[in-house]
């Protein structure tokens, strides 16, 4: 997450939304892996819920990721579906404070 964070620049939560590809429910900043992009399209707040608007409405964008760093990302969901947020607790819940990237798992529903 750092790494991301660092080099390609979103916001704290605008990070912890990143998932692997388009969700069905429409939740999560979608990777582009092919053109190295991640559209900001909301956030993940301190308590894990996800909100569809991120700071304000310049704040949706895409946002170039250098190749290294989706090649960092990309063992974060190969354990689980495509579509799975990357950033998860212990619990499998997107982001909170501290955060590890967890390989495996699914996030619960509560985000659903």
């Amino acid at each position: 997450m750092k790494d991301l964070m660092c080099y390609a620049g979103p916001r704290w939560g605008e990070a912890a939304g990143v998932c692997g590809a388009e969700r069905d429910d429409g939740q999560g900043n979608p990777i582009d892996w092919l053109r190295g992009k991640v559209s900001i399209r909301g956030v993940v707040s301190q308590q894990g819920k996800w909100k569809e608007y991120p700071k304000n409405s310049s704040s949706r964008r895409e946002v170039p990721v250098p190749r290294w760093v989706l090649d960092r990302m990309a063992p974060l969901i190969a354990e689980r579906g495509r579509d799975a947020f990357l950033f998860v607790t212990r619990r499998r819940s997107p982001g909170g404070r501290g955060a590890d990237a967890v390989v495996g798992g699914e996030l619960p529903g509560r985000l659903v």
